[in-house]
């Protein structure tokens, strides 16, 4: 009988949770960037591009560029792309040196999720 009781709680909570509006809302996942994760490069790229999965509040996102030496390498303000609200543009310092470079992002979906990450890329020259 105990068992029986404890069978029915968990559908029940299963059936709430599957029926709950939040549940159905989606997050913003990074979905490709450019330079792409782990990527080699072998030209200085001008912007650093994040396509994601939902589109986002822009004020509410973060990016950051950082060099082996843990500077920013960052040249204005994070923008989204003209028409499309699912991709965040980030531009660069001219002339970026070889070497590694690690980004970090939080984005923000339009209904309030965050989701973050990060990546590293190289750049040769």
């Amino acid at each position: 009988m105990r068992w029986r009781a404890i069978f029915v709680c968990a559908v029940l909570l299963g059936g709430a949770v599957l029926l709950d509006p939040v549940a159905g809302q989606a997050h913003a996942f990074l979905r490709r960037a450019a330079p792409g994760v782990g990527a080699t490069v072998h030209a200085a790229p001008d912007n650093l591009r994040l396509w994601f999965t939902e589109q986002l509040e822009i004020p509410l996102c973060r990016v950051e560029v950082v060099d082996s030496d843990g500077h920013s390498v960052l040249a204005g303000k994070l923008r989204m792309a003209p028409h499309n609200r699912k991709e965040l543009i980030a531009p660069l310092k001219k002339s970026l040196p070889a070497g590694r470079y690690r980004v970090q992002w939080k984005a923000v979906s339009t209904d309030r999720h965050v989701t973050h990450g990060n990546f590293m890329f190289k750049l040769t020259n």
